[in-house]
Formats: C-alpha cells, sequence, structure tokens
C-alpha cells in the first residue's frame, strides 16, 4: 500500500503554494547578500529600495536555514546600532512551510539591547520582480521599527512588479490509502494554514506569546480571497484598491495632483482601508467636480487648508484632508467624539516622487481605487522608449504569445494564453498624444471561444481614473472587432449611461520588426 504521507510531505516542501509543481531536480533559491552597506533611514515614509539582500528562484528545504546564516552574518559585521536589510524577491514560490519559516524568521521579535537591536528585514518587490506563492508570504512578513516604536508591517512593490496569491493545494499519486494515513495528510495540511494564520495573522510565537507591535501583518479578507483563489490559478495585487487596503506600499509613483478632488478621492480609500474593505464601490459616498464636494467645513490657515468631508452621515465620521503650500497632504478619520485614528501623510520630495509617512498608508490614496498599478510607473520618455522594445514581447498580463495590431493609429500586442487574451498599448498613436494612456497600458481582457470574444475593456482617464465596461466581438483571420456598452458619459466621476463603440484591430505581424 503506498504511503500518502510521504507524497504529502513532498508536495508540502517543494512546491505547496506554487502555481505548477516544480520539477524534481529544480535548484533550490539562491539567497544571497547583494550588499554589505545598511541603507540609512531615507525621507519619512519613503520605503528602503536598496537591496542588502536577494532570493531568486524556487523555496525549497534548506533556504530557510541559509536565509537565517546570512542574517547573522550580517549582524556579526554591521557596526549600525539599528540595522535594517532589504531583502528584494523574485521568486515563483515553493515550499510553503520553508517560505513561512523565512516569513516568522524577519517576523519574530528581535533581540536587543538598550542601544541596539539586530537586523531588522523590509521586503522589496523591484521594477519587473514577480513574487507568487510562498515568496508572497515571505513578502508580506516585511518588518521594521524605530528606535522607541513598536515594530510595524514594511514591504513596498515597484508598480510593475508582480504580487500573487492562491491557496495551498495537496497533491497525491494514485493509490490505497487507509484512514490514518488520510487523516494524517489533512492534519499536515490543516497545520500549515494554522502557521499562517499565527504567523502574519495572530502575531504571536509557536508558544503562543504575542509579538510586539501591531498583530495582524495579513488582513484576514486577503487570506481568505488567497484560500479562495484555486491552486491553479492566481489572485495579482494588480488595483491601487488592492494595495491600499492590504497594507501594501508602491513606490515609485507618478506625482497626482493635489486638489479638492484627490484629497476627497483620498478620503475615501482611506476610510475604507482603515477596516481593509474594498473602496470599488463607495455606495455611500459621491464625487463631484470641483465646486460641488461633500465639505462640511473648510479651515484657511497660514501656509495650510483644512478640508473636512462628512463621510458617513449615519455614524457621524469625518475625514480630515490637510494640503500645505509645501506639497504636503494628510489625511485622518475622525468620530462624533474628535478622536482621531491614525491617518497618513504624504509628501513629495525634491525629484517631485511621492511617499508616505508611517502613519500605516500611502500615497496610492490620491488615486481611484480601480487604477491598475502597471500604469502609476513614470518612466522616463528616454526609459519609456526602451521599454516598448524590451517589455512589449514578455508578457505583461499572464500570457504566453504576444503578436502585432494596428486600431486607430496606434500599435497594439496582443497577448494569449488558452482561451484568456489581453490587448494592450505597444505604442500610442496621435489620436491619443493629449490623453493618459501609456505604452504597456491594458485596453481590453477576456476570453476567445470559438472566434467570439466576451470581455472588459479599460477605459482610462484624466478625471476619474480607470472606468471600465463589458464588451463582445469577433475575430476572423486577421480581423479582430469588438463592440459593446461604449464609452461611458461621466458626471461627478459617476458612470450614468453609455453610446456603442466600435473596436477594429488589423494583424500586423508576430512581432515589430
Amino acid at each position: 500500500m503506498a504511503n500518502l504521507f510521504s507524497h504529502v510531505s513532498v508536495f508540502l516542501v517543494v512546491s505547496n503554494l506554487a502555481v505548477f509543481a516544480i520539477s524534481p531536480d529544480a535548484h533550490a533559491a539562491e539567497i544571497s547578500i547583494a550588499s554589505s552597506q545598511i541603507e540609512r533611514n531615507p525621507e519619512p515614509g519613503v520605503p528602503f529600495t536598496q537591496c542588502n539582500m536577494r532570493l531568486d528562484g524556487p523555496i525549497e528545504a534548506g533556504d530557510a536555514d541559509r536565509f537565517r546564516s546570512l542574517l547573522a552574518d550580517i549582524d556579526r559585521h554591521t557596526e549600525e546600532q539599528w540595522p535594517i536589510v532589504t531583502l528584494c524577491l523574485n521568486s515563483p514560490g515553493g515550499s510553503m512551510t520553508e517560505g513561512l519559516a523565512i516569513a516568522e524568521e524577519i517576523r519574530r521579535d528581535r533581540p536587543r539591547t538598550e542601544s541596539s537591536i539586530s537586523p531588522l528585514v523590509v521586503t522589496r518587490l523591484e521594477a519587473g520582480a514577480h513574487c507568487a506563492s510562498a515568496c508572497a508570504l515571505i513578502f508580506m512578513s516585511g518588518t521594521r521599527e524605530f528606535s522607541e516604536t513598536d515594530p510595524i508591517p514594511a514591504r513596498s512593490m515597484h508598480p510593475t512588479a508582480r504580487l500573487g496569491f492562491h491557496a495551498p493545494a495537496l497533491v497525491v499519486k494514485d493509490g490505497d490509502y487507509n484512514k490514518a494515513q488520510v487523516n494524517h495528510a489533512f492534519t499536515i495540511s490543516v497545520n500549515v494554514i494554522a502557521d499562517l494564520l499565527r504567523i502574519l495573522n495572530v502575531g504571536e510565537n509557536e508558544e503562543g506569546e504575542a509579538y510586539s507591535g501591531r498583530e495582524t501583518w495579513m488582513d484576514a479578507t486577503l487570506i481568505e480571497t488567497m484560500l479562495n483563489t484555486p491552486a491553479s490559478e492566481m489572485r495579482y495585487i494588480e488595483t491601487v484598491d488592492d494595495a491600499g487596503r492590504w497594507g501594501i506600499d508602491v513606490y515609485p509613483l507618478a506625482r497626482p495632483e493635489i486638489n479638492y478632488k484627490t484629497a476627497y478621492q483620498g478620503c475615501v480609500n482611506h476610510w475604507y482601508w482603515t477596516e481593509a474593505r474594498s473602496a470599488r464601490n463607495p455606495y455611500e459616498l459621491h464625487f463631484g467636480d470641483d465646486h460641488n464636494y461633500p465639505i462640511g467645513e473648510a479651515f484657511f490657515e497660514e501656509h495650510r487648508i483644512r478640508l473636512v468631508f462628512e463621510m458617513d452621515p449615519h455614524t457621524g465620521e469625518s475625514c480630515e484632508a490637510s494640503l500645505d503650500t509645501e506639497g504636503y497632504v494628510s489625511f485622518g478619520i475622525f468620530h462624533p467624539d474628535y478622536s482621531g485614528e491614525p491617518g497618513l501623510s504624504i509628501a513629495y520630495n525634491e525629484e517631485g516622487e511621492s511617499f508616505a509617512t508611517d502613519a500605516g498608508a500611502h500615497a496610492l490614496a490620491l488615486y481611484s481605487a480601480g487604477t491598475r498599478l502597471a500604469t502609476l510607473s513614470d518612466p522616463t520618455p528616454e526609459k519609456r522608449a526602451v521599454e516598448k522594445q524590451q517589455v512589449a514581447w514578455a508578457p505583461r498580463f499572464g500570457g504566453n504569445k504576444v503578436s502585432l495590431w494596428e486600431y486607430d493609429g496606434s500599435l497594439m500586442a496582443w497577448e494569449s494564453q488558452g482561451n484568456n487574451r489581453w490587448i494592450w498599448y505597444f505604442a500610442p498613436g496621435d489620436p491619443l498624444a493629449d490623453s493618459v494612456v501609456q505604452s504597456g497600458d491594458l485596453l481590453f481582457e477576456g476570453k476567445l471561444k470559438n472566434g467570439v470574444l466576451n470581455g472588459t475593456v479599460h477605459h482610462p482617464t484624466k478625471s476619474c481614473g480607470d472606468l471600465s465596461y463589458a464588451i463582445s466581438g469577433e475575430a476572423k483571420g486577421t480581423k479582430v472587432t469588438l463592440e459593446g456598452g461604449g464609452q461611458p458619459k461621466i458626471s461627478r466621476c459617476l458612470v450614468l449611461d453609455g453610446r456603442d463603440e466600435t473596436f477594429e484591430f488589423s494583424f500586423i505581424a508576430a512581432a515589430p520588426g
């Protein structure tokens, strides 16, 4: 009779959280010290981005021990009293048990003296990095603290990085198994989920002793989303709302405008995100033009304007947005007794890059919730030209093939995998010169079956972010036509109705030449 435990333990160690099982001859992750130079604290709220350590490749047995050894080596040789190590990740996942062991090593309380502490580890995804499955759990464990404060989550991703979650799977070979073996395998799987909850949600060690600081590094709603995503699929952090509600910093960002609209947008997002709720459909709130926002009070002070927005007429909760002449913005939620909850502060350095303080949220709050993170990267024109040549034919949305098409003067990339289809802008044409559309922006995502396309069109706007609507069409040879609900008419950033719209695409070549 086959031994079920032997199969289960191998799977949990090798590929429990990978979308695809890692082959038996796959190499373990490469964990290395990238720089012995400990980065000084950036400006308030700017994430650490200088990689001291790197983890690349599949996560396998023994990786946690290698990570601990390298971290101890940094601890022995650094002269910093409050060292913070930045761990840059680029891994498809692998062993969930090993990934959680690394996550716990990062999250646990650090030995300290009156004047120093063992190295803290913040996590970072660089531009174009891909971190999924077990890697995503390591990413969520990033931790930092200040000399006299409790630790806080510290993880950041570049707008073009990919961070993905899905449920663990129990995979066994065909065979006959007795009741005891099945129960034992089930217990192993449950214990893995229990460790995830203990380390990243409850925040305590194996003895039940609470870690310092906030208890929750990974909100229950994100864990629920992860467990509801089949192991054969992947739930990526793709929008402003995804990152904001689950406490993931995104940096650097294109600088948003600071005005009444963005101030109210920040309040809307922050109000929902303080309870890890989605701000995608704020049914109790509304947007208006620059002269019709639900402002309860406005205070004009020296070098500063404070705007108070009513958020919930039933509870009396309000949000204060403070804008000053130096380009700083801060938000806070207040209850009828005027007790404020931790808010966020956003500032701009001399280079114009946005950053958030450690008050708990980030500059994403100034963007509409549905905005795709990939659109928030702001390369220089020179970098953007290079990106068209280097990035266009590396699938951006999960496909494995890309071909070149034309639409209304723009060169479009048609990306596919199985029945899934994505159409995005490779080189926006002259008609879009004054729009917010950039190379790499997604236009359509959906499925193709029997020559029929069904999916969603994404329409980026300057004032209302990413507006989306359903559309369908057909693919015949070298022609593709999409027709549907039409470009929506916008009033106060609410979709009221629309008109029919047609998109016609013509095949050019398998790649630009």
